[in-house]
């Protein structure tokens, strides 16, 4: 079999197993008594490993085949050699496999197929895919649904009843068209129906509780008191917001270890929630955080409750080993109404009066008073958060351009931007996005920042934008952030259907970039907008990638044209083999699901080389071009089509 072969092969596989294998790891698999070995990954090693089984084939030149598996149909040589490296790969994932002929006969049939069905792959290689579903008929084959659907995506999803031994069980067959070469076959994924719906409620639960005290976690507990705020019964409703910190917990983990400090935070949690009862709600929130929202009770009663509480964690004596530890909370308290609050700044000003109880001796309760200008004056994030809003007030927020080049080839052609925002304080000091960004979010306020940016950018560039799309009508111009706060943000997407319209702007020339921990935290949410605005012609870059969870199968989900290689990889590309073959990896598989890539902090002209043979489609960065005020931008071309020149930095 040839190297293209072999390539085409394995890249036929990676984008099948793209959605569930995941980028965490890679080793070396399949050892051979004739000493071979084949550079594969196992599913719990991921797609990095694939990725770098890849890259290995390519250097060495060819593929230490395994010997042929005794299952696999006999037939021409290269017939053969293809089934014998799709075996390879295949038995090494922990999702139940199989491929098949064209005529619906089995060719492999993988460990993890043998444990779902019951089935040794001796009994069933070279038999019918029928014979292990249940009342199958031949108009309704799951094979002839993949066909049908290969004439358009080359995939096709179908639900059955399939056989385990005496008793039949619904399966979900998953199937893709493989065309290698002149041998096209059907790749199936079969999974177990209730398994799976057994795992998806885990995984919810998972997402909406700490796993350390079984509580809820933040987002869950901020997003139900939302909800709870927002119920039309609520504005009349007393609320009190208690935000517990643990004292002088560090003391306890650096004194004894983190397993000590998890046991105590164990402990609290059961402590608390025994104290407080069934009432209000409760989560944990931080490292040694808690909250709980009263509905119905008083400031004053909230206030006992807490005090008791109080008492019950200092006759708590905490033992690890051979040391004892006193242990104490302090306690920060605020009473609102739903028209007074919401959960954002109720927790927010929970947590100043925490510091402060902190501040002011610890194990005491604080109740939060907005006259209370100690509390504004020592809590920065609440400075900053002022600072924040009066910038928005009076406009003091500036967009600069930051140029994406292309770098594939050979027509020359203008670069995009991505638009970047910074703030200036009273003081005229500018403010890059690390020193504001973190605190808009956290107190809601980047959907406010977001609106400005997009309302300032419009109205600024609604004519270069025309002219733009008239030019390029598939080409994007400008990229422009979106938060995680803006995607929860339920009238974002209006706000933003409302001002392409008003400045008659075309969608196409955005591309709103979403980094992977926002659209990962808010998927559903995120899914919706990308779905809606990209029927408007809108593009969308997943940012940051390989930064945070790094699962491809999110890019299924998330119908995005661009994938952004976090910088951190791209810096030292040039002298660092590992952060050159994650680059390469990524790149690679971007391609196979379709995506362009984008790199970012090409900072030199050595990096953008290295980017441009290694395939990337584009880069960012210094090396590219230095950043310009979008006050004043000019098209990188003139009104003569032939006339391309490079924007003049100003």
């Amino acid at each position: 079999m040839t190297r293209r072969l072999q390539t085409a092969l394995l890249a036929g596989i990676l984008a099948a197993l793209a959605p569930t294998l995941v980028l965490i790891g890679w080793r070396l698999l399949g050892a051979r008594s004739d000493n071979q070995a084949l550079l594969i990954a196992a599913a719990s090693g991921g797609l990095a490993a694939l990725a770098l089984g890849l890259l290995h084939l390519r250097a060495q030149g060819s593929v230490r085949q395994a010997p042929a598996l005794p299952t696999i149909v006999a037939g021409s040589s290269a017939r053969r050699g293809c089934c014998d490296t799709l075996a390879a790969v295949l038995r090494a994932t922990n999702e139940a496999t199989i491929l098949c002929a064209t005529n619906g006969e089995i060719e492999v049939f993988n460990p993890a197929a043998e444990m779902l069905f019951g089935h040794l792959a001796e009994e069933v290689v070279g038999q019918p895919l029928g014979r292990l579903l249940d009342r199958f008929q031949n108009d309704l084959a799951p094979l002839a649904l993949a066909l049908l659907a290969a004439e358009t995506d080359g995939q096709a999803v179908h639900e059955t009843q399939a056989r385990r031994e005496d008793r039949t069980f619904a399966a979900r067959l998953r199937l893709h068209r493989l065309d290698i070469g002149q041998f096209p076959r059907i790749l199936i994924f079969a999974e177990d129906l209730a398994a799976h719906e057994h795992q998806e409620s885990q995984a919810a639960y998972l997402r909406r509780h700490d796993l350390l005290t079984g509580l809820l976690n933040r987002r869950e507990f901020e997003r139900r008191v939302e909800a709870m705020l927002r119920d039309p019964g609520a504005p009349s409703l007393p609320r009190a917001l208690c935000y517990i910190d643990v004292d002088q917990f560090k003391i306890i983990n650096s004194t004894c270890g983190h397993a000590a400090g998890d046991r105590l935070l164990r402990h609290l949690a059961v402590l608390i929630q025994n104290k407080l009862g069934e009432g209000p709600l409760l989560a944990r929130i931080g490292g040694d955080e808690f909250a709980a929202l009263f509905t119905g009770e008083t400031g004053d009663r909230v206030l006992a409750i807490c005090e008791d509480l109080q008492q019950v964690v200092r006759n708590f004596l905490f033992t690890w080993l051979d040391q004892s530890f006193d242990v104490a909370v302090s306690i920060g308290l605020i009473a609102f109404t739903a028209d007074q609050e919401t959960a954002s700044t109720a927790l927010s000003k929970a947590d100043v009066a925490c510091s402060t109880a902190k501040r002011n001796g610890r194990d005491r309760v604080h109740v939060y008073s907005d006259g209370d200008t100690e509390l504004i004056r020592h809590h920065g994030d609440m400075h900053l958060v002022a600072t924040i809003n009066r910038a928005l007030s009076d406009g003091r927020f500036r967009l600069i351009a930051q140029p994406i080049e292309p770098l594939q080839g050979s027509a020359q052609q203008p670069p995009h931007y991505e638009v970047l925002v910074r703030m200036v304080d009273e003081t005229g000091q500018i403010l890059i996005p690390d020193h504001f960004i973190p605190a808009a979010e956290r107190y809601i306020l980047m959907p406010s920042v977001d609106r400005w940016i997009i309302r300032q950018l419009l109205e600024t560039q609604a004519e270069n934008l025309r002219t733009w799309h008239t030019r390029y009508p598939d080409r994007f111009l400008f990229a422009v952030n979106l938060s995680g706060t803006s995607l929860d943000d339920e009238g974002f997407l209006s706000y933003l259907k409302r001002q392409f319209n008003d400045w008659a702007v075309p969608f196409a020339t955005i591309c709103f970039e979403i980094t992977e921990t926002a659209a990962v935290s808010s998927l559903e949410r995120a899914r919706a907008l990308i779905v809606e605005l990209a029927d408007l012609g809108a593009r969308f870059a997943l940012d940051d990638f390989g930064a945070g969870l790094s699962s491809y199968g999110y890019l299924r989900d998330l119908p995005v044209h661009f994938l952004k290689i976090d910088g951190n990889f791209v810096r030292n590309l040039v002298t660092d083999p590992v952060n050159r073959a994650m680059v390469d990896s990524i790149n690679q598989i971007g391609h196979i699901l379709g995506l362009q890539t984008i790199a970012e902090w090409a900072e030199d002209e050595a990096t953008v080389e290295s980017l441009r043979a290694l395939g990337v489609d584009y880069a960012q960065g210094f090396g590219v071009g230095s950043p310009l005020p979008v006050d004043g931008f000019q098209l990188p071309f003139s009104s003569d089509k032939s006339d391309v020149r490079t924007v003049p930095a100003h």
